[in-house]
């Protein structure tokens, strides 16, 4: 439990220190006017806040003097870790359809993904008629989540049948590779010669690194379920590390796409992309673009 107390604070610290070091671009976002809301910039805010009540709700409970409602502790904080989970998810699926100039099979696939995400997370333990819990058969979830009690010995909350949280993370590293794969095919099939699809691909790299790196570990440990800590232990690591890198990959995307004076000139039939903005990559403004004879043409407005 220990073990569990220190990774799950160390996790915390470190999304805390990230979020407050990149809050000048939520202040860039929140002072800038009707032009800078768009929905993919409050799917960006949501996800960084979210996942920063999740975060303080883990240091209240680590770290509580009396006996609380646990169960509505818990609650509170797998509520908002779950929806920021599904909104690192939808980071994604959004830029994965950017990537791919919203072709409709992408969409499809994207949308579904996102779904199937946040199905296994919002919707919760699958039940069976009064049939008694199977691990193999049951998820964590918001609905019916796990049972959790005060420990008087270590004073905290602890959570138990733990293994149930087991599907919901897999689908959610399945579907969050596949996209990224997904991601990475439009990379390298539109790719062009400019710095921008340099960062896209480079990006794009780093993102699928970091999914593989954070979450195999972590599903292995729920597979083989040798206690609750155990189960717990890399969960707070995952979800951090997600919300990090995908918020830094908008936010560094934006940064490049509202640089001055930035073309990046791709290979195909006369394309030129004019202030860096791409087919909907423009995370947070409306892209227009116009087809011609000679090339297409993409610009913010």
């Amino acid at each position: 439990m220990e073990s569990l107390t220190t990774v799950t604070q160390i996790a915390g610290g470190i999304y805390i220190w990230d979020w407050v070091n990149t809050l000048y671009f939520d202040w860039r976002l929140a002072s800038g006017g009707k032009e800078e809301w768009r929905w993919p910039a409050l799917v960006y805010l949501l996800a960084r806040f979210t996942n920063l009540i999740a975060v303080i709700c883990q240091f209240i409970i680590m770290n509580l003097q009396n006996e609380p409602n646990c169960d509505a502790l818990i609650r509170v904080m797998l509520s908002f870790a779950y929806i920021s989970i599904a909104l690192t998810s939808t980071l994604i699926a959004i830029r994965t359809i950017a990537i791919w100039n919203r072709e409709l099979p992408v969409v499809l696939f994207a949308t579904i993904a996102v779904l199937s995400n946040a199905g296994c997370l919002l919707y919760g333990k699958i039940l069976n008629n009064g049939v008694n819990y199977d691990a193999n058969q049951s998820l964590q979830g918001l609905i019916q989540n796990s049972t959790s009690v005060w420990n008087i010995s270590i004073g905290t909350c602890v959570i138990s049948h733990t293994a149930r949280a087991k599907l919901g993370i897999i689908v959610t590293f399945t579907t969050s590779v596949l996209m990224l794969i997904v991601m990475l095919a439009g990379i390298w099939t539109k790719r062009g010669t400019g710095s921008l699809w340099r960062l896209l691909y480079r990006q794009g790299i780093i993102w699928v690194a970091v999914a593989i790196l954070f979450y195999i570990p972590l599903v292995v440990l729920i597979s083989l379920n040798v206690n609750d800590p155990t189960n717990l232990l890399l969960q707070a690591p995952v979800n951090a590390a997600m919300t990090i890198c995908s918020t830094r990959m908008h936010r560094s995307l934006y940064e490049y796409a509202n640089s001055n004076h930035v073309i990046v000139e791709v290979s195909g039939p006369a394309m030129k992309f004019k202030n860096g903005v791409v087919p909907m990559i423009h995370i947070t403004r409306t892209v227009e673009t116009h087809y011609a004879m000679d090339g297409s043409v993409c610009s913010g407005v």
